[in-house]
């Protein structure tokens, strides 16, 4: 199983709103009808707006993240987008300003099938820059997450870490890294004020421990909607 994150940042003449119209409505179900049964599951999560501490909600930082999962090799995922490309290219000219791709490796941490979940959290991760790859991941699956769980409980319903990849779609430079070492995503029982509290009440605990291995996150809470 081969898992693939985009971060979808819309077309400058455009609105939120109507990119992600075209984006939800007209693009991915194109997708879905393109890549056929090479795809396995797809969603597309609309970025939510943050509340700021001053002066109202702040944008996303991305307009939108696709999540993409496919039954097949890295190879033949490479030649599925190359089949593709002459027909979601154009399509994706109609709303998309900017991306950013990354190929991650999925790890359930947490998965309690069937149950409510209210909120979705997806945050890339930048690794410390005095530590290595190697060092990086060992902190976050065997330390971190272990610890995130612990700390936050039952409020979570759905979580997975997911390391990134190298980037083999380069073909000038194909050991290049992904955009970020990782991302942690979450769904959550909580609602919204929930997570606010929670959040602040355990900051103390986890954020001394992201320090020891992440310099810096971008957190975006998102409206899913499972096109596949």
């Amino acid at each position: 199983m081969v898992k693939v994150y985009t971060f979808l940042t819309r077309r400058l003449d455009m609105t939120h709103n109507d990119a992600v119209r075209v984006w939800t409505e007209e693009h991915a179900p194109l997708v879905v009808s393109t890549l056929g049964d090479r795809l396995s599951k797809y969603v597309t999560n609309v970025g939510l707006p943050l509340a700021a501490e001053q002066g109202g909600p702040d944008a996303p930082p991305w307009d939108g993240v696709d999540e993409l999962w496919f039954d097949m090799t890295v190879d033949e995922l490479k030649d599925a987008y190359k089949q593709a490309a002459p027909v979601l290219g154009p399509s994706e000219h109609k709303f998309l300003g900017n991306s950013q791709w990354m190929l991650v490796d999925e790890i359930v941490q947490t998965d309690d099938v069937g149950r409510p979940w209210q909120i979705k959290l997806i945050e890339p991760l930048v690794r410390r820059r005095d530590q290595d790859w190697d060092t990086f991941v060992d902190y976050w699956l065997n330390r971190h997450a272990p610890l995130v769980k612990e700390t936050w409980g039952d409020g979570i319903v759905h979580y997975t870490t997911n390391p990134g990849l190298g980037n083999p779609f380069n073909s000038r430079m194909p050991e290049e890294g992904p955009p970020y070492d990782g991302v942690a995503q979450f769904h959550f029982a909580w609602d919204l004020d929930e997570y606010r509290q929670v959040v602040a009440d355990t900051a103390n605990v986890l954020v001394p421990d992201e320090r020891a291995f992440v310099t810096s996150w971008r957190a975006v809470l998102v409206d899913e909607i499972t096109q596949k």
